[in-house]
């Protein structure tokens, strides 16, 4: 936050608070206090704060009166610290697709992207940058979400041929985020909640000996 005011000044502090979660969120109680010295500035409660619709996250703003003190160089704000729950993270709300065009099981490509329609890719045996076009676009609904994703032919430097056997994966997962405090708890803080695979995995979905086969037969002008 910028410097804070000149101790003894009457100030207003507002804290916008966001909810990026999956439900409402009631009697969520924020409170403030002055950095270094630990005094409280003040306490709220909010009744409700709703949920995303559409994935898109909600807030709202409180505010409290504040006399700044001496040696005030800060301030420490605290959500609902006695009720924290995980919550899905949209920009960790992913899927990713594989793609083994050469049936080797050691090289293939990933194309990965969010429900934000973030998107990356990649192209491995040993990972080497990758850079080719492609599109996906991202549906979401209140409680659900869908995408479809488009990859030419180009960009695998490859074409399905009838008789042709690729491997081919899919792959989505969400996880569950908690604000960490520390470098250690940063490192902790990110914790798997659910993930789908088309194919079997075990500890990794980078598994190209456990990609599903597909074989290509004629094709079809109807």
């Amino acid at each position: 936050m910028p410097a804070a005011p000149e101790p003894g000044i009457s100030a207003t502090l507002k804290v916008r608070v966001h909810n990026i979660g999956t439900e409402d969120a009631r009697q969520v109680t924020v409170w403030a206090e002055e950095t270094p010295t630990g005094r409280i500035i003040g306490e709220r409660t909010m009744a409700r704060l709703p949920r995303p619709r559409n994935m898109l996250p909600s807030h709202a703003t409180v505010s409290m009166p504040w006399i700044v003190g001496a040696n005030t160089t800060g301030v420490r704000v605290v959500v609902d610290a006695a009720n924290v729950i995980e919550e899905i993270y949209e920009g960790n709300n992913a899927a990713e697709i594989f793609v083994d065009t050469n049936f080797d099981r050691r090289t293939y490509y990933q194309f990965a992207f969010t429900t934000a329609e973030i998107k990356t890719e990649g192209q491995y045996y040993n990972f080497t940058i990758y850079n080719e076009p492609w599109e996906c676009r991202v549906y979401k609904g209140p409680d659900f979400w869908s995408a479809e994703a488009a990859i030419p032919y180009t960009s695998l430097h490859a074409a399905a041929r009838p008789g042709r056997t690729w491997g081919i994966n899919v792959y989505r997962n969400t996880q569950t985020f908690r604000m960490p405090e520390s470098q250690e708890q940063r490192r902790k803080g990110w914790k798997r909640s659910e993930r789908n695979a088309l194919s079997a995995t075990f500890g990794s979905h980078h598994e190209p000996h456990r990609f599903a086969e597909v074989t290509f037969g004629p094709r079809s002008d109807r």
